[in-house]
């Protein structure tokens, strides 16, 4: 009986399934960097609302923050989509990215326990968009 040769796998092959292997690699990084990239370059705006209740009145500390990377103008704010607040805000023409403006506003009437939602449109690059945030009192 003769001696079976062993034989691996050959040159090309090996050389097409490690360029595949990095080809496939590679752009799986492309694609994780430029969703990174692209949360960085777009506003992105976080509110936060604390209900102060006392006797009669509400006040409402309203937080409006930047987190994103390029600036956003606030065009308007309700509560419960139908009282506009943005005058009692005096909001600044745009709040570039990592600005906050914090007001304290009374409300001149105390709003009913339970959940509220207050609505804010705005402009980003270009477009406009609306967002809502709930909270309690």
């Amino acid at each position: 009986m003769g001696r079976s040769k062993l034989r691996g796998v050959s040159y090309v092959v090996a050389a097409i399934a490690l360029t595949i292997v990095s080809i496939v690699a590679a752009y799986g990084i492309y694609s994780w960097a430029q969703g990174q990239v692209s949360s960085m370059t777009h506003g992105s705006l976080d509110v936060t609302v604390k209900p102060i209740t006392l006797d009669d009145e509400t006040h409402l500390v309203i937080a409006l923050r930047n987190s994103g990377g390029s600036a956003i103008k606030v065009l308007q704010v309700y509560i419960d989509g139908t009282r506009n607040i943005t005058s009692d805000l005096g909001l600044p023409k745009s709040l570039g990215p990592g600005d906050e403006h914090k007001k304290t506003i009374d409300l001149d009437e105390l709003l009913p326990g339970g959940k509220h939602v207050i609505k804010v449109v705005y402009e980003e690059g270009g477009k406009t968009k609306e967002d809502e945030f709930s909270f309690q009192v």
